[in-house]
């Protein structure tokens, strides 16, 4: 399953499960004390809400492949720029990419993921934590 974000002024994702990471924390940015803890392969694996666990929740914060665009560019990009690291602003130093996306662009994320087949109803709920006040999702190219 391909998923693909669109927000505009903010996020877009994309990446590969077996991406091989060409992720660094960008030097110069704001960082804690425990950005050097901090792995690509797994970021931040705890559950959000740990009272509310699910037992079929999959975390999907890693490597994606990023892009900005013009707001004015409607279609998916053909290609992206490099990996992003998510769940971290494109902005901070530890996704890895540093940028500002301004109020005429939009942050494309793209990424392959493995699902288990839904048990019971068939449906599958997806959940964005940090998503910008737009965003557009598809799903094996359609929206």
């Amino acid at each position: 399953m391909r998923i693909l974000f669109s927000c505009v002024a903010a996020v877009a994702f994309s990446w590969a499960v077996n991406a091989q990471p060409a992720w660094k924390i960008v030097p110069g940015k704001p960082q804690t004390p425990w950005a050097q803890d901090v792995n690509p392969a797994k970021p931040l694996p705890e559950y959000p809400r740990p009272q509310l666990k699910r037992a079929s929740w999959q975390n999907w914060n890693g490597l994606w492949k990023y892009a900005i665009t013009p707001a004015s560019e409607q279609n998916i990009p053909s290609s992206f720029q490099g990996d992003i690291l998510v769940p971290y602003p494109v902005e901070s130093a530890l996704s890895g990419v540093g940028k500002t996306v301004g109020k005429d662009q939009v942050l494309w994320y793209s990424t392959n993921i493995a699902l288990s087949r839904p048990s019971g109803n068939n449906q599958v709920m997806l959940h964005f934590g940090a998503v910008d006040w737009q965003c557009d999702v598809f799903v094996n190219g359609k929206k």
